[in-house]
C-alpha cells in the first residue's frame, strides 16, 4: 500500500472528466459497430469471442484516437501535404487530444506536472508526436523501456519539482512499481 511505504504522498484527488467524442470519431464508431452488429446479435457462442474482443478493442481505439486504427489514419492524412496539416488533423480527430491540448498549455504555465497513462502504446506515440510538435521535452516508460533505464527516467522528471513536466506512461509498464 502507498502508505506503508511512502507518508509524504497526498491523498488522491479524483476528477472525471466526460470527453465527447469528435464527430469523426462517432461516425467511426458507429461504422465500426454496424460492420459487426450482425454478428453480435447471432450470439454464435465461443466460436465468435475472440472476434468480439477485436470489436472492442477496436472501438477503445476510435474513443482514443482515430490514429490508432491503421487504415483509417491512412485515409484521413491522405489529403495532408505538409506536416501542419497533418498536426492540425492529429489535434482535430480525437476530443482527448483536444482536451489534453488545452490541459497541456494550462499546466505548461502553471509550471505543474502531468502524468499521462494509456493502455494503447500507440496512443503514447501519438501524444509523443504532440509533444515534440511543440517543443515539450518528456519522459516516457512503457515494455519497451529497459528496467535499468525506467529509475533515470524517473529521476530526471523529479529532478526539477517545481518545473512544468511530461511524463507518459504504458499502464502495465507505469503501473510496476
Amino acid at each position: 500500500m502507498k502508505e506503508d511505504v511512502e507518508s509524504s504522498i497526498p491523498p488522491l484527488q479524483e476528477t472525471i472528466i466526460d470527453i465527447e467524442l469528435t464527430n469523426l470519431q462517432k461516425t467511426i464508431y458507429k461504422t465500426i459497430y454496424e460492420k459487426n452488429k450482425g454478428t453480435l446479435q447471432k450470439g454464435l457462442g465461443l466460436q465468435y469471442v475472440s472476434m468480439m474482443n477485436n470489436l472492442e478493442i477496436q472501438l477503445r481505439k476510435c474513443c482514443n484516437h482515430p490514429f490508432l486504427l491503421q487504415d483509417i489514419k491512412e485515409h484521413l492524412i491522405v489529403d495532408c501535404h505538409s506536416y501542419e496539416k497533418y498536426y492540425e488533423k492529429m489535434l482535430s480527430c480525437s476530443g482527448k487530444m483536444i482536451l489534453l491540448d488545452k490541459m497541456v498549455q494550462k499546466y505548461r504555465l502553471e509550471n505543474k506536472k502531468i502524468l499521462i497513462f494509456s493502455q494503447f502504446t500507440e496512443m503514447l506515440k501519438v501524444i509523443e508526436e504532440y509533444l515534440s510538435h511543440n517543443a515539450i521535452v518528456y519522459e516516457k516508460i512503457d515494455g519497451s523501456t529497459k528496467a535499468k533505464d525506467r529509475q533515470t527516467a524517473i529521476d530526471r522528471f523529479n529532478k526539477h519539482a517545481d518545473e512544468f513536466g511530461v511524463f507518459l506512461l504504458s499502464t502495465k509498464a507505469g503501473g510496476m512499481g
